[in-house]
């Protein structure tokens, strides 16, 4: 498809932002440790952020879009909210942060099923 949302562009973006997580979940505990972190940064300056911005769904796909864009922003102020509490601004448990049980994990999973969501009804 020209409009970047092939089966394997969506496979890409889950890949992409699978990446992202592990690194900023390795910053989160870096910055535990005491060193500063810049944050996870705007949501558009990943590779999955910047495809998710840049493709140009029609029908379906727009909608899943719409979806994945949200989620993703909340995911990035999520992980920032995590930085924040490694760094000690507020004081927090940065392994508290990065539980599964965290608004973090939640956002991160619920992200995850919609880029699936949107992968599976590609290979249907």
């Amino acid at each position: 498809m020209a409009d970047g949302t092939s089966e394997y562009d969506v496979a890409g973006a889950i890949a992409a932002h699978l990446w992202h997580t592990d690194r900023l979940s390795s910053e989160v505990h870096t910055c535990a440790l005491g060193e500063r972190s810049d944050g996870a940064g705007p949501d558009e300056m990943c590779d999955f952020g910047r495809w998710l911005r840049d493709i140009a769904p029609k029908g379906e796909d727009a909608a899943h879009q719409q979806v994945c864009l949200r989620l993703h922003a909340d995911f990035h102020a999520e992980f920032d909210d995590a930085l924040r509490r490694a760094s000690g601004e507020p004081p927090g448990d940065p392994q508290a942060a990065m539980a599964l049980s965290s608004r973090l994990a939640t956002t991160s999973k619920r992200l995850t099923a919609a880029l699936m969501t949107w992968w599976e009804s590609k290979v249907r």
